[in-house]
């Protein structure tokens, strides 16, 4: 089998929907070495098609990759292995780390579910965010008689009270994160406390 099997990283970082090349060489085998791309998804593995190159003892091949935000995590592996004794392969691994715009999941509190809001009961919402790299900000919006005004931070629309807070599990670091939103709409006009 192969001495060596090496993946080299792109010269850029991989992108959601941007075009990108990796190159995995394999030395040290006669007859040169076989590649094989394989990508690991939640346990599913699937055979990537790829070019290569074939001299003396050094095999090197290219994989085009046009990376998905699902790919975000999944393991990239490198197989090679002597065209006459299969069997025996050297393996090298490295795990994708896609860069991709925030996806965002709004559903309703547990206080919810499908019955109606009353005036002046407290309202959830919890709202999930996918990205990378992680979002630093969550900023909240609604849809008032004046257009679509902001919730949480300095400009709180009228008579609405907002609570945002992080929740459990949601580590720094992480790509899913999850926000709840606590919503207090008073039975009467005055000052709004957070």
């Amino acid at each position: 089998r192969p001495a060596s099997v090496v993946i080299r990283p792109p010269t850029e970082p991989l992108v959601e929907g941007s075009q990108t090349r990796l190159e995995c060489v394999a030395a040290g085998a006669y007859p040169s070495a076989v590649i094989v791309w394989e990508k690991t998804l939640a346990g599913r593995s699937t055979v990537l098609k790829a070019t290569s190159l074939r001299l003396g003892e050094v095999t090197s091949s290219w994989l085009t990759l046009v990376p998905e935000a699902e790919d975000h995590g999944a393991t990239l592996t490198c197989r090679a292995h002597n065209p006459n004794i299969p069997v025996h392969a050297a393996t090298t691994s490295t795990a994708l780390q896609i860069t991709f715009a925030p996806r965002v999941t709004l559903r309703l509190g547990y206080n919810l579910q499908t019955r109606p809001v009353t005036e002046g009961e407290d309202v959830y919402f919890e709202c999930e965010v996918a990205s990378n790299p992680p979002p630093h900000a969550i900023t909240w919006y609604k849809d008032v008689s004046t257009g679509t005004s902001r919730l949480g931070g300095d400009a709180q629309p009228q008579r609405w009270c907002v609570g945002l807070q992080q929740q459990p599990g949601a580590a720094d670091g992480e790509t899913d994160l999850s926000w709840q939103l606590h919503l207090r709409r008073h039975q009467h006009t005055g000052h709004h406390h957070q």
